[in-house]
C-alpha cells in the first residue's frame, strides 16, 4: 500500500508545473489569498440618503400577504426581533435510529385491523386518546 501511494506521489510531483509568475495567487499563503480577492472585489458601496420613505413603505409590504390569505402574520412589524432557528443535536446515528424506530412503529399501524377498515376514524381516536 504504501509503495503505491508513493509512486503515485511521485507522478503528482512530477506532473505539477512551476510557476512562471503568471498566477500570483497559487503561491500565496491562504490568508494572503483571502486579501487578494478582497482588493480585486473593491471597495464596498454604502447607501447614503434618506430612508424614512422604505421605512414607512415597509408595514404595508409586511401586511400584503395577510391580505392575501386573511390571516394575521405571527412576524414582528418591528424587525428588532430575529427568529432563532434550533440547530439539530441528534447525531446521524441517534437520527437513524429513531429513524428506523419510526418506520417499524408506522409499518405496525398500517397492519392494524381498525386502521386498515377507516383509517380517518382510527386516527382520530387516537387522537382523542393521546
Amino acid at each position: 500500500m504504501g509503495k503505491i501511494r508513493r509512486s503515485r506521489q511521485k507522478l503528482h510531483l512530477k506532473a505539477v508545473k512551476p510557476t512562471d509568475g503568471k498566477d500570483k495567487e497559487d503561491s500565496l499563503k491562504p490568508n494572503e489569498k483571502k486579501a487578494a480577492k478582497k482588493r480585486r472585489k473593491g471597495p464596498r458601496q454604502f447607501v447614503v440618503g434618506d430612508m424614512e420613505p422604505l421605512l414607512s413603505a415597509l408595514p404595508t409590504i409586511i401586511n400584503i400577504p395577510d391580505l392575501i390569505t386573511g390571516t394575521k402574520s405571527s412576524n414582528n412589524s418591528d424587525g428588532k426581533e430575529k427568529p432563532t432557528r434550533k440547530k439539530n443535536k441528534m447525531r446521524q446515528k441517534a437520527r437513524q435510529a429513531l429513524q428506523a424506530s419510526e418506520i417499524a412503529h408506522f409499518q405496525q399501524v398500517l397492519k392494524h385491523p381498525a386502521f386498515k377498515a377507516n383509517p380517518l376514524s382510527a386516527i382520530s381516536e387516537h387522537i382523542k386518546n393521546a
